[in-house]
Parts: structure tokens; C-alpha cells; sequence
């Protein structure tokens, strides 16, 4: 505590005394007895209760309760379910298939391996470039 804290807490003890000392004694003498008997009642009722007001319950005696409650919502509780993974698209892995680098530096027209994935279709149907040119254009 500061030292401004000791100096209030001071003058505030002298006021209380001097209202104290201002009380009758009749009324003085009342207050006690009645701070007694609450202290006595509080003791008697503190090992039979709980403090929800429920008879034969000590402070404790909720922590098995509370423990064994936990674990049944741990136990009980979904966990992360498994997401179905999405496929995966394969890169063309072919011997036969330029490397890019090759692709770069031989400076031809890069127009052919942009449709690369096409013409690879066409020839997994059986389709060559023939035949849809005859069906386009009849």
C-alpha cells in the first residue's frame, strides 16, 4: 500500500470509531449479539450446506460430479469429421513429351502446345483432325 492509501484508510477508521462512539450502548450491545449469532449460524451451516441452499452437500462434493461431466462431454463430442479429398488432376508424364525449357529455347510457335491438352483429347476419343474438319464443314 502507498502512502496515500495508509493516510485515507487512517482517517476513515477514526470516523468510524467516532460513530461508533457516538452510538448508544444499548444499541451497541444489540448489533453485537446479532454479529454474533450470524457468525455462529454461518459456522453451524457452513459444513451441512452448499451455498445452493441443498442439505448434506459439502463444498466438495460437486467436484466428482463436475469431473465425471467433463469427460462424458470429451467423450461424447464429434470430432472433425474426414473431408472427402477432391481428385487430383495427373500431369501429363510422358517420355516421349519436350521438356519446357526445350520448348522455350527452340522458338517455334508456342501456339501448338497451348491446345497441347486438346489434341490429347482428340486422340483419346479417335478423333483426328480430319474428320472434324469433314464434319464442320459438311
Amino acid at each position: 500500500m502507498t502512502e496515500r492509501d495508509n493516510i485515507l484508510q487512517q482517517r476513515l477508521r477514526r470516523q468510524f470509531e467516532s460513530r461508533v462512539a457516538d452510538t448508544p450502548a444499548r444499541d451497541r450491545r444489540r448489533l453485537a449479539m446479532a454479529r454474533h449469532a450470524a457468525i455462529n449460524a454461518a459456522a453451524e451451516k457452513g459444513t451441512k450446506r452448499l451455498g445452493f441452499g441443498l442439505p448434506g452437500f459439502s463444498r466438495w462434493a460437486w467436484l466428482p460430479a463436475g469431473a465425471a461431466a467433463s469427460l462424458l462431454v470429451v467423450l461424447l463430442w464429434p470430432g472433425e469429421q474426414p473431408t472427402p479429398e477432391a481428385p487430383v488432376a495427373e500431369p501429363i508424364a510422358d517420355e516421349a513429351a519436350p521438356h519446357d525449357l526445350e520448348i522455350l529455347l527452340a522458338g517455334k510457335d508456342l501456339d501448338f502446345y497451348a491446345e497441347l491438352e486438346f489434341y490429347l483429347w482428340l486422340e483419346e476419343e479417335g478423333l483426328d483432325e480430319a474428320e472434324t474438319m469433314d464434319e464442320t464443314s459438311g
